[in-house]
């Protein structure tokens, strides 16, 4: 019996039977064929009626026109065998005739051609499993795919339950696919990167220089990959999904499978068989066999895959340990001894290692340069800029330059050494213990807040832009100075923009209140009550951000 393949955008592919001698077509709920989500498409769009032994289409005024095999319908159009009408973003394949009886199966739109089978990899996987791994059916071996994959399997089961390098199970899935079908060529993909591109695993029978890859066209790994179909062509040659890739063409290809590596949960690769020299096809036997093996070795690979990123990761995580000694050490291990001052400073970074920086440093002229930044980003890469701007400071703040002049230097330095997308907020101070007097800059950062003890509050805002923006920026310095009981506290955003379980921000407010309810409060009493306020407000959820500030009180 004639029947109508409709492919819609998204969707599976389903048929209807014409039955009867209207079917129409639309948006409304009322037509044979029902395109409710296609804008595209009129509520009743087009119309096919079966006159004796031949079909005709009319388009019902639509506004969007309603075409067979390219061309716009307007007029009644007869419709000639295997032709495509497209509605909208549907396609609809016409097959069969009347007086015909296909039986139970009606190939899709891109399985017309006798020289093609497509199967969906599940729906192989699934049939015939019987409780306890038994196969269901009575058929022999030649005939029956479960059985053959079964025996294949048994043969290389040692090899592949053994413990090996991911490299060897992919060429090892590779032999035991050559057993088992003994095609002449075969390549083993697998998804990697993001987003995913399949890459060679492992090859057999190529040309050198060949891995593949170029041999799976666009349309092809789209169906293995996508929507997880096991994919045969017995004359490659003459088949529009393979004729894409021009080396199917260029290598005389004849007969052709490519199987999704589906783990019963994703599709991780594919497998790609061929002949070339041969004249004998692959069957549909073949490919159900082929589509059995590489589920199986799908699995296997997926377990060997975890295993090794499981070592990969304790391997990094024993490199990011010794990381973040190394880190640790860059940082002052105490606070200094500076007459006058309760000094200290405290840094959680929120990863093995972080991107925030803080430090005191004595500079020749008998002051103390204090030091605060936050590099952009979390994680190594923030720790390897932060390293270099530890590096850069300590140079610097060896010579006489002033404190502007030293955050200029400091900014040439990480424009000439970090990527375009990465920056630092920073703050820097040059505390003179006689007089008492601050000279900053501020570089983009969370200005640090002076609290008086008359109890007034004083942000440190001059400053400039960021470090690492534009290499010939100018900053402008300023200095204040602290009377005794004045405190001094510099604080990265990880402490402000910490985050309660409704989403609020900790914020400025609640940090500044921390501080006038401590007093005279030492300066690391006063750290350690910060941070077991910020705890409790974030209800010890994991830090997304690091947490570092310094507490600078003058005590005489």
């Amino acid at each position: 019996m004639a029947a109508l393949i409709v492919q819609t955008a998204g969707e599976p592919s389903y048929r209807i039977l014409l039955e009867s001698t209207k079917v129409r077509i639309g948006r409304s709920e009322n037509n044979e064929i029902c395109l409710a989500g296609d804008a595209a498409v009129s509520r009743f769009h087009a119309e096919i009626t079966v006159v004796g032994e031949r079909y005709f289409l009319d388009d019902l005024g639509s506004r969007n026109g309603t075409f067979v095999n390219g061309s716009p319908v307007d007029r009644r159009t007869p419709l000639p065998p295997r032709c495509r009408i497209q509605v909208g973003k549907a396609v609809i394949t016409l097959t069969g005739s009347p007086g015909t009886h296909d039986g139970d199966t009606v190939p899709m739109p891109e399985e017309l051609a006798s020289n093609s089978v497509i199967l969906s990899a599940s729906q192989v996987v699934e049939a015939g499993s019987l409780p306890g791994g038994t196969v269901s059916g009575l058929a022999p071996e030649a005939e029956n795919p479960h059985a053959r994959a079964f025996a294949a399997l048994s043969r290389w089961a040692p090899d592949l339950m053994s413990d090996r390098p991911l490299s060897e199970v992919l060429t090892l899935v590779l032999d035991m696919v050559f057993q088992a079908i003994a095609p002449e060529r075969g390549a083993l993909l697998l998804l990697e990167g993001e987003p995913p591109k399949l890459k060679p695993g492992a090859s057999r029978g190529m040309q050198p220089g060949t891995d593949g890859s170029k041999l799976v066209s666009a349309t092809i790994a789209e169906r293995v990959i996508g929507r997880q179909q096991s994919v045969l062509t017995s004359d490659a040659q003459i088949d529009p999904r393979f004729m894409e890739a021009q080396s199917i063409v260029q290598q005389s290809v004849h007969s052709a499978m490519s199987v999704p590596l589906w783990n019963n949960s994703e599709v991780i690769g594919m497998i790609y068989v061929d002949t070339v020299l041969r004249p004998v096809s692959f069957s549909k036997v073949d490919l159900e066999v082929l589509t059995l093996l590489a589920n199986l070795s799908a699995i296997k690979i997926d377990h060997v895959g975890l295993f090794e990123r499981d070592q990969k990761m304790r391997e990094l995580e024993r490199e990011l340990q010794a990381a973040a000694k190394i880190q640790r050490r860059l940082l002052p291990g105490e606070a200094p001894s500076f007459a006058g001052y309760d000094i200290h400073g405290r840094n959680d970074p929120c990863h093995a290692v972080g991107g925030d920086y803080f430090d005191f440093q004595p500079r020749d002229n008998g002051c103390l340069g204090i030091a605060l930044g936050d590099v952009s980003g979390k994680g190594m890469g923030a720790a390897l800029l932060m390293a270099t701007l530890q590096a850069s400071f300590r140079a610097h703040a060896a010579t006489n330059a002033s404190p502007r002049e030293l955050v200029e230097r400091l900014n040439r330095a990480v424009c000439a050494n970090s990527e375009a997308d990465k920056f630092i907020t920073f703050f820097y101070g040059e505390l003179d213990g006689e007089t008492h007097t601050l000279h900053y800059v501020n570089a983009g950062h969370n200005p640090p807040l002076l609290f008086r003890a008359n109890g007034t509050l004083e942000p440190l805002r001059t400053g400039g832009l960021i470090l690492g923006f534009e290499p010939t920026i100018r900053y402008t310095a300023e200095e204040v100075t602290l009377a005794p009981g004045d405190l001094l506290l510099l604080f990265t955003d990880g402490v402000t923009e910490a985050q309660g379980p409704e989403g609020e921000e900790f914020g400025e407010q609640r940090l500044s209140e921390i501080v006038r309810r401590a007093g005279q409060a030492p300066s690391a009493d006063i750290a350690q009550r910060i941070r077991d306020e910020v705890d409790a407000f974030t209800h010890g959820a994991e830090a997304f951000d690091d947490f570092t500030l310094c507490v600078i009180r003058r005590t005489d």
